[in-house]
């Protein structure tokens, strides 16, 4: 069964230089496959698909297993001119998971039509690609009028899952030009000291031995360090911390960072030497607890070997208290399963899953076919503190189901989504053809959807919620079984902030209702439960303990005398005022 390694987070790269600095062509594949770039065979193996596992933004290219095939294939770019340049750079993001290795991806370029090829990088793989931004210098007899390149899988594609491609560019090489790449803190963190951690690439043909490294924060002074001793040839990439921190307080703070004086003069390309970004900073952490979502099918055989052999009832028990657990049924292999839903393939495609079982942890990849790495990921996501609260809980009233709760904010942060899964503990009605009988948290509705409530936080301000969902029409099969799980999601990111389980809630309605008006001085008051309700060591409540817990005042605050009953099904109290 084929199966994908997936990674969430884009590592930043390392690129090259020579001549005047200049990106001659940039594709993205917004809209497609570029204007003249086709596959020489095997074309239904390359497409442009709606994720970013490359490391860039939605869409990319990729190149897909099936059919499978034992050749070589080819998405060839159109013909262009960089005959002004007898060096360029040709810079792309990349990222692959694999299945088995035994393959080879590379890049070839051409300058007569595509009749001969050169290779000028190549790869034989024998494990994941995580994702990076590849950058190669061309300056073969191709660079001229008539470049071509290419994009090449040489072997059994059925040993392949999936190779992404992304922000492709042809770049003019100069004499000098050292660039800034990323900044690698997290946006989201706590008060106190940080130290700036940056990514830098000699894009020049001139060697690097010095430079200035430079942040400002909200407009305030500028802090200055001077690097020096280095050797960064063209192409080498340089990762810089500051050494002076930045106290950081609560709130959302401006940061500017650059380099300056390369080589104690100004290099040939400064508009790559800045970066601009926002940090939010929260006023403190808290207890994480860990996501979980599982892609799995009931017509799936290494989703019940994995199910059954390593991320067990066993597993799960000994580590209670720490994770949230849902688990998607998919609509494939074979015939599928049965309860598989849109909101599930929803799921599927925000994290780009091709393959089942994948497990999801805090929307990274978890280790698959190991207990003991799976235990390590938990325990090492649960020891991640994070910046916000949820306690929340919900009732089930056939076929309703009400939900309602608080996040505590310890950070401020907008447009985040609130996602809600409403699942059934045991299910068997979905039994396929994979060996299974019981299946476990199985998703029987997001609510309201899987793309969830947009919310925007405050730091130290309560974010109440509550939603009603009606599960008629689901694929439910005991109301009595139903959780419901909990998680804060960045879009932009996917990272996973905070998850829960939803506590099961005795609801209290009381009559007359909080805040009624003109209400009779001689009516008699209730209070109703919806379940069976005791004292909480577990002793019976009578009719003369109900004063125990209950108290009248008048307004002036003093107490009011009354008399009160308690029906035998202990569910429903009424209270009548002596005066």
């Amino acid at each position: 069964m084929k199966k994908l390694f997936f990674v969430v987070f884009m590592l930043a790269a390392f690129m090259l230089n020579a001549q005047k600095s200049s990106v001659l062509y940039s594709f993205d594949f917004t809209g497609g496959l570029p204007s003249g770039w086709a596959a020489d065979s095997h074309s239904s193996n390359w497409f442009v698909y709606n994720s970013a596992n490359a490391g860039g933004t939605v869409p990319e290219l990729m190149f897909y297993w099936n059919p499978s095939f034992n050749a070589e294939s080819k998405m060839v770019s159109d013909v262009y001119d960089v005959s002004a340049y007898s060096t360029i750079i040709l810079s792309f993001k990349q990222a692959l998971s694999d299945y088995s290795g035994g393959y080879t991806i590379g890049v070839k370029t051409s300058s007569d039509g595509g009749n001969t090829w050169n290779t000028v990088w190549s790869q034989s793989v024998s494990g994941d690609i995580d994702p990076e931004t590849k950058t190669l210098v061309i300056d073969n007899s191709d660079v001229g009028a008539n470049f071509q390149f290419c994009f090449f899988f040489s072997g059994n594609s059925y040993n392949l899952n999936n190779w992404w491609i992304d922000d492709v560019e042809l770049i003019g090489v100069s004499n000098l030009d050292m660039s800034l790449i990323s900044l690698n803190n997290n946006r989201y963190d706590v008060v106190g000291d940080k130290y700036f951690d940056i990514s830098l690439i000699n894009f020049g043909n001139t060697t690097v031995t010095s430079f200035d490294a430079n942040y400002q924060v909200d407009g305030g002074s500028v802090v200055t360090e001077n690097v020096t001793g280095v050797n960064l040839a063209t192409g080498d990439g340089y990762d810089y911390t500051f050494s002076q921190a930045w106290t950081a307080t609560a709130g959302d703070h401006n940061v500017k960072i650059w380099i300056s004086n390369v080589n104690g003069t100004d290099d040939d390309n400064q508009g790559n030497d800045t970066i601009e970004d926002v940090m939010h900073i929260g006023s403190q952490k808290v207890q994480r607890t860990v996501l979980y979502e599982e892609f799995t099918s009931s017509t799936c055989s290494p989703c019940a070997t994995f199910n059954s052999n390593y991320f067990t009832t066993t597993f799960l028990n000994n580590n209670a208290g720490k994770y949230a657990l849902v688990k998607y049924q998919m609509n494939w292999p074979g015939a599928g399963d049965p309860y598989y839903t849109d909101e599930g393939g929803n799921r599927r495609a925000y994290y780009s899953v091709s393959g089942v079982p994948t497990l999801m942890i805090d929307a990274e990849e978890g280790t698959y076919f190991n207990t003991a790495d799976l235990q390590t990921d938990l325990n090492n996501h649960y020891a991640d503190s994070t910046l916000m609260e949820i306690e929340a809980f919900y009732k089930v009233d056939s076929p309703n189901v009400s939900i309602s709760g608080v996040i505590i904010p310890h950070v401020s942060v907008t447009n985040f989504a609130l996602r809600i899964a409403v699942v059934e503990g045991t299910t068997t009605g979905n039994t396929g053809s994979n060996g299974e009988t019981e299946f476990h948290n199985v998703m029987m509705k997001m609510v309201p959807d899987a793309d969830g409530s947009t919310i925007n936080l405050t730091d130290g301000t309560p974010y109440y919620f509550s939603f009603t969902q009606d599960m008629s029409g689901t694929h439910v099969e005991e109301y009595s079984d139903l959780q419901v799980v909990l998680f804060i999601q960045n879009d932009d990111s996917k990272e996973v902030f905070q998850a829960a389980n939803a506590v099961y809630a005795t609801m209290v309605t009381f009559y007359p209702v909080d805040n009624d008006v003109n209400v009779p001085v001689d009516t008699t008051l209730h209070i109703d439960f919806s379940d069976t309700v005791r004292f909480v060591d577990d002793s019976e409540i009578t009719d003369s303990l109900i004063s125990n817990f209950v108290a009248l005042k008048d307004s002036n605050n003093n107490d009011v005398p009354f008399s009160a009953t308690i029906d035998d099904a202990k569910q429903h109290i009424v209270i009548t005022p002596d005066s």
